[in-house]
This record gives structure tokens, sequence and C-alpha cells, in this order.
């Protein structure tokens, strides 16, 4: 079963999301769950260092403002 995703004409079915069971690990093999974690630690790092840049970038730009006009 699937459930529609209401876009207008563009309407699509989603295929069922897999289950949260520990089983549906043991179907893949030792070699691609550790590729699976490694892709998965590898975007979240990337996540993590451009949120710290936009937000180290916006802090700047704030205290740039605020010492223009003191």
């Amino acid at each position: 079963m699937s459930t529609p995703n209401h876009l207008g004409r563009h309407t699509f079915a989603l295929p069922r999301a897999h289950e949260r069971h520990p089983l549906w690990l043991g179907r893949f093999r030792p070699t691609e769950r550790r590729g699976l974690i490694c892709e998965d630690r590898y975007a979240r790092n990337h996540v993590a260092g451009l949120l710290f840049a936009v937000m180290g970038a916006g802090l700047l730009l704030m205290a740039a403002t605020v010492w223009w006009c003191w």
C-alpha cells in the first residue's frame, strides 16, 4: 500500500516506508551496513559544518554592523 502526495497534477504515490524492525538491518551485508553508516556520518558532518559556517558568518556580520553603528 502507498500513500498519495497531493501536488496538483503532479500527484504520485510514495512507496511504503521500510519497517523499523531490527530484522530490516539484517538484510544488509556488514560491508553494506558500514558503508551506509559512513555515508550517513559524512553527510551529517558536512551539514553540521555548513550550519556552523553560516552561523559564524551571521555573527561576523552582526558584529560588523554593531561596530559600524557604534
